[in-house]
């Protein structure tokens, strides 16, 4: 068994390489995204492959440094504490030791954040993987009424949130304690943080697109009890056939001031088009932060933007 100093030595040193995940996968998405952008200059693709290649190494050299701290962690923790250090720090042997399906979906810390939404925040797909297959409540919310959906939405995790999408009973229609679905939530740190990457915009895409196919379903697929109490006495949110006809009929019968809004801010119409794809998808005053990058569709790098007039 390790000493109180010598286990608070172990978490900052699990801290300590978490950061660095955090630091070097956006490095990886910058590294990425220069890719698209510059897909025409041969010789800095050659670079920039070669580049994604040494981070991926780096990557790969930290997160085999916190796997080796795994036998002192199985050692000194047990149960429920196993689950969602587990699911913090990106080591699938922890979760797997928990074993029981009650101490994968224990909620942990001050916020009672479950296993998966840890997982979820902290980027780790694999543990999200983990625990989505051993048939955890993917719909679990935190005290701030927050799902793993809200989680990836916010942090524009594009992997972990098209992951999460494909689980049957994933709820898109859930709303936190501020009232807004994983949808807005991504649309609203886009606008506040701006999306250089594009990857909120993918996000958005997603859940559109999660929306459009399968609206009245996944409207039911929650877990009632789980997400009743957190939200029961602020959301006026209900599972009756009602509500599943009016969401259906919203999607069925748009009109043309909800289907053309911006897909970023959500308030603006969509009136620039991206040069030479033709995507429009946002308003003037989003695209022009896109002017250098890409288009937020295609992922194709934009030369122009323009200004397209509805009659």
């Amino acid at each position: 068994m390790l000493s109180d100093r010598q286990s608070r030595k172990l978490m900052s040193h699990l801290d300590k390489w978490q950061s660095q995940v955090v630091h070097l996968r956006w490095k990886l998405d910058k590294c990425r995204w220069k890719q698209i952008v510059r897909a025409a200059d041969v010789a800095k693709g050659v670079r920039l492959r070669a580049k994604e290649a040494r981070l991926k190494a780096k990557l790969f050299k930290v997160q085999a440094e916190m796997r080796r701290e795994c036998p002192s962690m199985l050692q000194n923790f047990e149960g429920p504490s196993l689950a969602c250090l587990g699911a913090k720090y990106g080591l699938v042997a922890l979760l797997d030791a928990a074993q029981e399906r009650q101490h994968l979906e224990k909620p942990f810390d001050e916020l009672q954040e479950a296993p998966i939404i840890l997982a979820t925040a902290n980027g780790h797909f694999d543990c999200v993987q983990y625990l989505a297959n051993h048939q955890v409540n993917v719909n679990a919310v935190n005290t701030l009424g927050q799902t793993a959906l809200h989680v990836a939405a916010s942090t524009h995790d594009v992997e972990i949130l098209r992951f999460l999408l494909l689980q049957p009973r994933i709820n898109i229609q859930v709303r936190d304690s501020n009232l807004k679905t994983p949808i807005e939530v991504a649309q609203q740190c886009a606008a506040a943080s701006g999306d250089k990457f594009g990857l909120y915009a993918s996000c958005i895409q997603a859940l559109e697109e999660k929306s459009a196919s399968n609206p009245t379903a996944t409207s039911t697929a929650a877990d009632p009890p789980q997400i009743a109490s957190t939200q029961a006495s602020t959301t006026p949110i209900t599972t009756t056939t009602s509500e599943q006809f009016q969401v259906h009929e919203i999607l069925e019968v748009e009109t043309p001031s909800t289907s053309l809004e911006c897909v970023v801010c959500m308030d603006r119409p969509r009136e620039a088009a991206c040069i030479p794809c033709g995507h429009r998808v946002l308003c003037l005053t989003c695209a022009s932060s896109l002017t250098s990058t890409r288009c937020p569709i295609c992922r194709i790098q934009v030369q122009q933007i323009i200004r397209i007039y509805d009659n």
